[in-house]
């Protein structure tokens, strides 16, 4: 068998000077045993000691085609060159195009090997992973958790899922229920912290602080303003509404103080009045004593208690009490997911880009301790679980540096607390930059496996409402109407000088000075007495038929009605007077009530209907685009069908919305008509010429559609009656 070399450029060259072949070459086969061909390759290569050699070109970045005239998909080369700026920057290496850019073929230096994505394991040491400058992704079906390149834990929710972050116990007692602490943001609408199941009570505190910690309540008022501190509980138990320094158990900076249904609660001849003293401090004193006022009043803290003492001898002392809450958590290691296997050795995450993703694949990634286990969920949530059966707790440990610590606890088949320790100054539960008011809401389970219900809110505006979403006021309370609303205790007694607290109609609370108490006066039939200045005043509701008195003339307003009814009107005189043959003008007006109830006078009222200003008809084409025809946008006429369109409205807009023109004049500085809205109007045709016109309707706008009978005898045009009434209220 003779061995054939094809020379290209030979095969070129008889291509080119038009040489003809008899047969046609449909596979080709370059190198050992040429003719041991594979009938399914196109072009086969075969060496024991050769390889293919592609072109080699230098690229200049992906998303650059050159040296190529154009992207051409299917075109693979190997490159040569460093060059380009992340991340369309390429590196030696095979690239193929896809028709838009070149991407590379990952060679096995540009795999890291992993073994945590298919399989468990257990930690043989303390394990660390240094993220690098890069972030760590967990991603599952419905959100991701993130260790970003700063050390941050956040959690992205996927599509329209909420952010969910869970804390559980073991079920202790076997009763097949374990105590959980939920934390959960939901897209564009609010986030909640709540504990479930056996949970007894939810504790939010600080603990064991250098200094004293006090728990601050922040708010935005929406518009991406940052937020604001609205109330704050001090280290020493004192509660500050707009104030950041609370001197007393509850301390109202500014605003009014409002209790809802108070005045439905009836006190007693034998009650205490609740007082303020000069610096706003509620107590509460005997009625007799009004009438005496003390001079000497000293306020002091002696032995654990605060002491209250006048002349009188009258003193009253207060227990100071204080407590702390043990919330000791202790704090976890990270593993190296990336770059080593993290079971039995530490790592760093390498390479060129900016972040590392695993990705859950609908699996269960767990990281178990000796008393708590840390685990992302399928769907990427991330839950702490207790470990130990009976005791124990799940917790979440934040370190700010400097003996800075902020703990997230559930407690074993008792409460959930969120506590700061160390050389943390402060627990800032706060909304912040939200694009809406954001409030702080409060909410508790009765038990049974009941559902949570609202019981407190701070507004992103900073007013704090107790058994209301909408309070209008810094603190506003809203009793079920039977029960109490608001209980103090322990309230000083107080004296004569002393401000008395009173409540308006709506609850608010507010202080007046006692010599400004006088005797109650019962007003009524359209007489009141100002709350302020305790003056009668003029105005109020009719009981019986008043009548009012003026120049000799009654004027009589109804109160048995619902409507407004006035007799007593004279009734003899007309709009306008006429002297002689000179007409004096119109000196007598129309009552009218314009639409924000404003009683006005008119010299003349809109008619109830008017008919519409005089238009052509067209029968034809020619008649609609004559150049005084009138035609507006809308107006349309078919030669073919003989059907036409007339848009009454826009005609009616256009003849009034124009004056003191050549073809619409007018005297001399006369204003343009009122026109008055489309949709205030209702469409009436009154009267068509049946022999001429044929299926006439007119719709809600003012469009009037119409046909002209082929058989009609017309030269010009034909003319309607139209009507426009003015609609009802």
């Amino acid at each position: 068998m003779n061995k054939k070399i094809i020379n290209i450029a030979t095969l070129a060259a008889l291509i080119l000077t038009g040489a003809s072949a008899t047969a046609q070459v449909t596979h080709q086969k370059v190198g050992d045993n040429p003719m041991t061909i594979n009938p399914n390759a196109l072009l086969e290569l075969e060496s024991t000691n050769k390889g293919l050699l592609l072109p080699r070109v230098t690229l200049s970045a992906t998303d650059n085609f050159a040296p190529l005239t154009a992207h051409v998909e299917g075109i693979t080369v190997y490159n040569t060159a460093t060059a380009g700026t992340a991340p369309n920057n390429v590196t030696p290496g095979y690239y193929y195009n896809d028709g838009a850019k070149w991407v590379r073929i990952a060679a096995n230096t540009d795999i890291n090997p992993v073994n945590i994505y298919n399989t468990n394991g257990t930690l043989t040491s303390a394990r660390t992973l240094t993220l690098g400058g890069f972030p760590l992704n967990f991603t599952g079906t419905e959100q991701t958790v993130t260790l970003n390149s700063a050390g941050w834990l956040g959690i992205d929710a996927q599509g329209a899922n909420s952010s969910f972050m869970r804390m559980t116990t073991t079920d202790g007692n076997a009763n097949g229920t374990k105590s959980s602490f939920d934390m959960q943001l939901y897209p564009d609408n609010m986030m909640q912290m709540f504990a479930t199941d056996e949970v007894s009570k939810i504790s939010f505190g600080t603990h064991e602080t250098l200094n004293s910690a006090p728990i601050e309540f922040v708010t935005s008022p929406g518009g991406s303003a940052s937020g604001e501190q609205r109330m704050i509980i001090t280290g020493e138990g004192n509660i500050g509404i707009s104030t950041p320094s609370p001197t007393e158990k509850l301390d109202v900076a500014d605003g009014n103080l409002r209790i809802r249904d108070i005045n439905a609660n009836t006190g007693g001849a034998t009650d205490n009045i609740v007082v303020a003293d000069a610096t706003g401090v509620l107590k509460t004193i005997d009625v007799a004593s009004i009438s005496t006022p003390e001079t000497n009043t000293t306020l002091s803290i002696a032995a654990g208690q605060l002491v209250y003492a006048n002349e009188d001898a009258d003193n009253a002392n207060v227990n100071l009490i204080s407590a702390d809450i043990d919330n000791a958590i202790t704090t976890g290691t990270d593993g190296s997911l990336f770059g080593k296997n993290i079971y039995n050795a530490n790592g760093s995450i390498t390479g060129s880009e900016t972040r590392r993703t695993l990705t859950l694949n609908g699996k269960e990634l767990t990281f178990n301790g000796t008393q708590q286990r840390t685990y992302w969920s399928a769907n990427g949530s991330m839950n702490q679980s207790n470990q130990q059966s009976g005791t124990g707790h799940a917790s979440i440990s934040l370190y700010g540096g400097n003996d800075s610590n902020l703990f997230i606890q559930q407690f074993y088949n008792s409460n959930a607390q969120i506590s700061i320790g160390g050389n943390s100054t402060s627990l800032d539960l706060s909304t912040h930059k939200t694009v809406a008011s954001a409030p702080i809401t409060f909410s508790t389970s009765i038990g049974s496996n009941a559902d949570a219900i609202e019981k407190m809110r701070i507004t992103g505006e900073g007013n704090i409402g107790i058994n209301t979403i909408t309070p209008a006021n810094k603190l506003h309370i809203v009793g079920d109407g039977t029960a109490n609303p608001v209980r103090i205790e322990g309230l000083q007694t107080g004296v004569a000088t002393d401000n008395i607290v009173v409540a308006d109609a709506t609850g608010a609370l507010k202080t007046v000075a006692a010599t400004d108490i006088a005797p109650v006066v019962t007003t009524n039939n359209g007489i009141t007495k100002n709350v302020t200045t305790s003056e009668i005043e003029l105005g109020g509701t009719l009981t019986r038929p008043t009548t009012i008195t003026q120049g000799g003339n009654d004027l009589t307003i109804a109160a048995e009605s619902s409507n407004f009814i006035v007799s007593g009107l004279d009734k003899t005189t007309v709009q306008a007077t006429v002297n002689g043959a000179t007409t004096t003008g119109i000196t007598d007006h129309l009552l009218a009530v314009g639409a924000d109830n404003t009683v006005k006078a008119l010299k003349a009222a809109m008619p109830k209907f008017f008919y519409m200003p005089s238009i052509i008809v067209p029968t034809s084409q020619a008649q609609l685009d004559a150049p005084s025809s009138g035609k507006v946008a809308g107006d349309v006429f078919d030669d073919v069908t003989l059907q036409g369109t007339i848009n009454l409205y826009g005609r009616y807009q256009s003849q009034f919305g124009t004056t003191g023109t050549a073809t619409q004049p007018s005297s001399p500085g006369a204003p343009v008509l009122p026109v008055l809205p489309a949709s205030e109007l209702n469409y009436y045709v009154t009267w068509y010429d049946t022999s001429v016109f044929t299926l006439v309707a007119v719709n809600a706008t003012g469009e009037l559609t119409y046909t002209v009978d082929p058989n009609a005898d017309i030269t010009v045009g034909s003319f309607m009656n139209i009507v426009f009434s003015v609609k009802e209220d």
